[in-house]
Parts: structure tokens; sequence; C-alpha cells
């Protein structure tokens, strides 16, 4: 038995997108340089921590879609969920009469649950296509899906503005009281946070009004469309920059709240407009989470594990970092590479430290995040904030690499640099010493530090080493 639901029609609107700033250093040169420009952060840069990067990235699933390729969980979904490393993972709250701890849909959350996934639950309004959640079950939810270890946060109605209803303000409110209340008032469900409902569009926020009351975190679907993830907007006051999402979309309604991406990513569907090449969305994938963690977004979720349909056509079907039939894009290699490389089991509760480092170069559009895990080890995040898109033409740019001096403090030693291709795989090439040259394009490289060991990290699936 369980719940059989096939897949709605998605509304995607109001495409917003990272803008990496905050803790990022981004080392540029006058227009007159003739030599190399060094930038120093002295005395020191404050690294993040590499485990709370990796625990910031999630994925959206839809573990219920009986008409798509979520519906081959046992050999396809949760093997490559495994395989990918992701551990936070968002879908939906079943309340429907025929909703019980022996459905399907629960008995996969349990599933994952038990190999250490954590769950972002959505709740619903009253629409003509579906029911609104039933808050007296929701402790009982959160108890099949795994418990509150398993569930992090339930958030409010999924783009409640974009459903079609009159009064979806009312409805949207009047959801959000209702999940407020039922967490705050049930001891099972202490500790698990509340999200704010995700909006599409500015005017949005007037007819809603502060719901910071009663939500923990605030609510974005920041999509890049087809600009690479460093974009400051293409529209009026920065319209698609960070900035502008969390200035006009997430602070009139959840103000000062820390704000959680629930939806972010890119689909491959060159033809339809605003789509990437499948090799781009494998560039800027990373990117944009190591910008949007700098940019103090608590968790990104992006959109989504798989495509719904083999239809190259429809946008809708193709924002998957697996194809229709569950085989790995280049994206999903890229992202597996970061989490195995970075991740850090050891690091739930690390502190990390500050590097003293310099960068010289004449590129403009360096990039830069520093990561450390619980073993001392530093990982300098180095690319070019390029577009490898053409958003007028539809087709890929050539970004050419750019020389960039690397010098680290005295007691430190470059051991390896592991670059992301285009293709989604790593490659590790060692490195010695206290300065490295690197030859920097549009994809992801990052160098590991350390202060003794010479040995790089163990290559990560699907990697070479040269």
């Amino acid at each position: 038995m369980g719940m059989h639901r096939t897949s709605p029609t998605r509304v995607v609107v109001g495409f917003v997108v990272a803008a990496l700033t905050a803790t990022s250093l981004l080392v540029s040169a006058p227009s007159a340089a003739a030599t190399p420009v060094a930038s120093t952060s002295s005395p020191g840069q404050q690294a993040s921590s590499a485990a709370a990067f990796v625990d910031s990235i999630g994925v959206n699933v839809h573990l219920h879609y009986t008409d798509t390729i979520y519906d081959r969980y046992n050999d396809i979904i949760k093997p490559r969920l495994l395989e990918l490393g992701v551990k936070n993972l968002r879908d939906g709250i079943f309340t429907d009469p025929a909703a019980s701890a022996s459905s399907t849909y629960y008995q996969r959350l349990r599933d994952l649950a038990q190999s250490g996934m954590k769950f972002n639950l959505i709740s619903s309004m009253q629409t003509p296509r579906g029911q609104a959640t039933d808050f007296n079950k929701l402790a009982d939810v959160v108890a099949w899906s795994g418990g509150n270890n398993a569930v992090r946060t339930l958030e409010g109605v999924n783009e409640p503005d974009a459903q079609k209803v009159s009064d979806w303000a009312a409805r949207t409110r009047t959801v959000q009281e209702q999940l407020a209340s039922t967490v705050r008032s049930t001891p099972t469900l202490n500790g698990i946070g509340i999200i704010g409902p995700s909006l599409t569009k500015t005017e949005s926020t007037r007819a809603l009004d502060d719901l910071s009351g009663l939500s923990d975190y605030g609510n974005i679907h920041n999509y890049p469309s087809d600009r690479n993830p460093e974009t400051q907007g293409w529209g009026p006051n920065g319209y698609g920059s960070l900035l502008w999402n969390l200035n006009y979309i997430a602070r009139p309604v959840t103000a000062q709240r820390p704000v959680i991406s629930t939806e972010t990513g890119y689909y491959n569907s060159p033809t339809s407009d605003s789509g990437v090449s499948r090799t781009a969305a494998a560039t800027y994938i990373p990117r944009l989470l190591l910008g949007s963690y700098d940019a103090g977004i608590r968790r990104a979720f992006l959109y989504e594990l798989a495509d719904q349909k083999a239809n190259p056509n429809d946008k809708e079907a193709n924002f998957g970092l697996l194809d229709s039939t569950g085989k790995p894009k280049e994206s999903f290699k890229a992202l597996q590479g970061l989490i195995h490389l970075l991740s850090d089991p050891q690091g739930a509760n690390f502190q990390p430290g500050r590097l003293d480092y310099s960068l010289a170069t004449q590129a403009r559009d360096i990039q830069t995040s520093l990561l450390q895990k619980s073993d001392g080890t530093f990982f300098l995040a180095v690319w070019r904030a390029a577009p490898v898109w053409d958003v007028n033409a539809d087709r890929e740019v050539q970004v050419p690499a750019a020389p960039l001096h690397v010098t680290l403090p005295e007691g430190s030693s470059a051991r390896a640099v592991h670059e992301l291709g285009q293709d989604g795989l790593m490659r590790t090439r060692s490195l010695s010493g206290p300065q490295a040259d690197l030859q920097v394009g549009p994809t992801v490289q990052l160098v590991e530090i350390g202060t003794s060991a010479p040995q790089p990290t163990t290559p990560t699936p699907g990697s070479s080493s040269s």
C-alpha cells in the first residue's frame, strides 16, 4: 500500500541567482596593471568549516511520484543518493486519509534516514489540485519519516503565489500559523526548524506581510536562469542577484531571519528559454553552492535529483543531476567529487581557523572560498567568475585560463590541487612547498594546504591523479 501520486506540472518563475559576496575574496587588477597584482589577507582570512559547507548542500526529490524515475527507488534513486553523498533532502508532507507509517513514501523516508539522510518537508494549502496539510497528523508524519532526528526543518507553502488561488495570501498565512503553533506546542517536534513560504514575485510580499514571528528561517528560490552564479542581476534593482532576492523576497516576509534556499539550480534544455548545457551546469553548480554558503545561506537545495521525462525541449523535465534513466550527468559527478573531497565526518563541532596567504594575478574575476577540515587541512577553492554560456546566442563560451600565484605562510605547504573538469570529473595533481602557480579557468579548483603531511587527500570516486 502507499500513496500513488503522479507528477504535476511545476511552476518555475522569478529566476534569481546567488551573487558571491560575503566572505569570498575577489582579487582584481587595476586597468593599467603591467605586473601581477598581489592581494594579501592579513592576519589571515577566516576559513569556513568544510563539514558545515557539505552539510549546507541539499537536493530536492519526489519520492512519491509513481510515473517518473523516482519510482525506481531501490535500484536507482537510493543507490544514486548514496553515491552522491548529499545528506539533506526536500520533499512533501502528505496527510491524506491513505497516509500512514506503512505508506510507500514514508517507508522510503525512514529507509533513507537509516542511511543518515535528513529531511525538509513542505506544507500545503488547499488548492484545486491538492489538499491542505492536516496539522493534527504532523507529529505522526515526523515519526513516520524517522523522527525529529531525521526531520530537520518543516516548511511553509511552496510558491503559493503561483498556484492560481485568489486568496492565496490568507491561506498561506493560516498554514504558517498552524505549522508554527503545532511545532512549538508539540514536545516530539522540539528542535525542528520552521521555514517560511517561498514566493515568486515582489508584489506577493506586500500581500503576505511579515511572518518572521512564525518562522525560524526565510525562504528563497534563487534560480540563476542561464546566467553564471556570480551575476549581479539582469533587471531593475539588481533583479536576479542574491542581494535582490534577499532584499525583495526574503526580508519583507521574514525580516532578518537566516535564509534557506529551498530551490536553486539549472536546467539542461538549451532550446528552451534560460536553459544551459549539461557541461555549463557542471561548471556552475559547485560555484553556486560555494558562493551561496559564503554569502550566508544556511542550506541550499538543488532542484532536483533526477529529470522527470525524456524530453529535451521541456525545461520542467530537465533540472536533474541524473537524466530520466537515472544515469549521472556531469553536474552529478562534479557535486559528488566536491562532497567527497570536503566531507569531514569528525568535523561537526570543529571551529576553523585562519590562513594568511596572498594571491597574485592580472585577472579581474578570480573568486575564492576558504574551507578547513577538522584535521587542520585547508582547501582554497579558486575559479574565474566568468560565464561559460552565452545567454543571447544560447551556446557555450570558452573561458581562457588565467595565471594565479599563491603564496602561503611559513609552516604551510600546498599538497595538491584538485580540479573539477567540465565533464564533472575531479583530477588531482600533486604540489609541494609554500607557493603554487595555477592556471585558473571557470571550473573550481581546490588547493589542498597542510602544515606537515605531504600526501594529498585520496582522490574521490570518478577522479584521476597525475
